[in-house]
Order: C-alpha cells, then structure tokens, then sequence
C-alpha cells in the first residue's frame, strides 16, 4: 500500500482530527474512520457497548497507543484512541 502511513493532523476551532491512512482489518468498502481521544480505551469501549454499539476492534496496542473501533446500528464507525505518555 503505497500510503500506508501517512497521516496528519488538522484543526477545526477546538477539535483536533487526526487523519491516519492505515487499514489492518479487512474492511467491505472504503469508509472515512474518525478518532477520538479517549483517556481509558477500556473504558470508553465497553460504555459504547453498554449503550447499544457492537464493537468491530477490541482495544488494541500499537507503537503509539491503544485503539479501537465501534459502530452503531445506523452503521456509522469511530475509533477510540489512547496514546501512550511521551516520555
């Protein structure tokens, strides 16, 4: 995948997005996945859970931090995302 990983972050007043250009799961279609920080990734997807999400990713580690990804009935996606503490 010739970019696999680019990303970039981009400002709207407030909200900060961070774009990332980097699929690991197989996916049907092609899909915009937003992130949004969350301060415990285990928390935040079992409240998405609890409040009727199905969970597509289960909290993950990466190099950086820890994701994951819901979904709601409607069939919208958003990742949850932890970085970890720079050091």
């Amino acid at each position: 995948m010739e970019d696999a990983g680019r990303s970039g972050l981009h400002g709207y007043g407030r909200v900060t997005v961070k774009v990332v250009c980097i699929v690991e799961c197989e996916t049907p279609r092609p899909l915009w996945l937003p992130y949004v920080e969350v301060r415990e990734i285990g928390a935040a997807t079992e409240r998405a859970r609890e409040l009727g999400a199905s969970v597509l990713l289960e909290p993950r580690e990466g190099p950086a931090g820890w994701r994951s990804v819901v979904t709601a009935g409607a069939g919208g996606e958003v990742a949850f995302w932890q970085p970890k503490e720079c050091a």
